[in-house]
């Protein structure tokens, strides 16, 4: 790490300075990053020749606080003390806390990509219609989605369960934010939190998709009647709608409802009351890649990518391969073919309890 940081730190106006207490403490490689050396009393003139290479045979004389510096030709020097060596220590601790108490601008601290995505650390940048996806990799700036920017998104990766903690985490978000209606439909059993604060199904599959289709049907009525005019739904609180295991749905549900299974997806799109947020597998959603109403939503929607494979699959498109692997720690948000790499939120565990208020 030192040594890509002491690389690159200058162009951002960092310098580093670095001490070491034997001759041979700093490995070559990291050594080319530092042009300056200044080299003190050592034990042997060997010692001068493998820090500083050909010196002359010029070594410096054999006082306290001398030693020497190749720039160009060899110089000697003597260090200088701010004060005795007895005292030397207090003395640089009371120039500090006078330095700090004169000084009141401080250098912003330098982020890093923390271990664990907490979303209590990033909840601040939540605006209207966004969900936090987590950090990016790149930047460190805060990757948010808006999900009525798209009508529908996909989430896959090449297993199912590695995607649970995201799903939880953009299940707390929207509790969280109550704006939207829920309703997930589990068909892979995740043990997802909070379940008895929306509307969840994990059996009675043919009962519930009926409920969705009704209310998609209905909906799709008053808009026809109202000549195709969205404002009737204007002050229309929005749905959210989480799929998990689409390919798992539809084969659980009876024949009816199986042939009238992608008719919700193409009457929702019109109404721009609910986006469908579906997630499976890569190798479950290649499946259904030759049906009409699936190659609708995918052509539009939004994609999130988890964790390793998404260079040795064609099923989710992306504009050019990403030259680092990543772990299922992180994801791939997808915009109009462009990968970004995100760390995303693991983490949702509110300190103020607000699902509780949102419920």
């Amino acid at each position: 790490v030192i040594n890509i940081i002491s690389r690159d730190c200058t162009k951002y106006g960092i310098y580093f300075l670095i001490a070491c207490n034997t001759p041979n403490g700093v490995k070559f490689k990291l050594r080319q990053n530092f042009n300056q050396v200044f080299v003190l009393q050592q034990n042997k003139e060997d010692d001068y020749v493998s820090i500083l290479g050909n010196i002359h045979k010029k070594y410096p004389s054999k006082n306290f606080g001398r030693g020497i510096i190749k720039n160009g030709n060899i110089y000697e020097f003597q260090t200088a003390f701010v004060d005795k060596k007895d005292i030397l220590s207090s003395t640089v601790k009371k120039l500090s806390s006078l330095l700090s108490s004169k000084y009141k601008e401080r250098a912003a601290k330098i982020p890093v990509l923390p271990e664990v995505v907490d979303f209590n650390a990033i909840k601040d940048e939540l605006i209207y219609d966004d969900l936090i996806i987590g950090l990016e990799k790149e930047s460190l700036q805060v990757n948010k989605y808006n999900l009525y920017d798209k009508y529908s998104t996909i989430i896959t990766a090449n297993e199912t369960l590695i995607i649970e903690r995201m799903v939880q985490a953009l299940v707390g978000q929207i509790l969280y934010k109550n704006i939207f209606n829920l309703l997930v439909i589990d068909t892979e059993e995740f043990q997802l939190k909070n379940t008895d604060k929306y509307k969840y199904a994990h059996n009675n599959y043919d009962e519930i998709f009926e409920e969705l289709e009704k209310f998609v049907n209905d909906n799709y009525n008053k808009y026809k009647n109202a000549n195709y005019d969205k404002s009737i739904f204007k002050n229309f609180k929005k749905s959210v709608c989480i799929i998990i295991g689409v390919q798992s749905l539809k084969n659980k549900l009876n024949p009816k409802n199986k042939s009238n299974f992608g008719n919700i997806f193409d009457k929702a799109k019109d109404l721009g009351i609910i986006h469908f947020i579906l997630v499976d597998s890569v190798f479950e959603l290649r499946k259904l890649e030759m049906e009409p109403w699936y190659k609708i939503i995918s052509n539009s929607c939004g994609t999130i990518w988890i964790g390793e494979g998404i260079n040795e699959q064609y099923t989710i498109k992306i504009s050019n391969k990403l030259k680092e692997k990543i772990n299922d720690e992180f994801c791939v948000v997808i915009n109009k073919g462009q990968p970004t790499i995100v760390k995303y939120v693991s983490n949702f565990e509110l300190q103020d309890n607000n699902i509780e208020k949102s419920g």
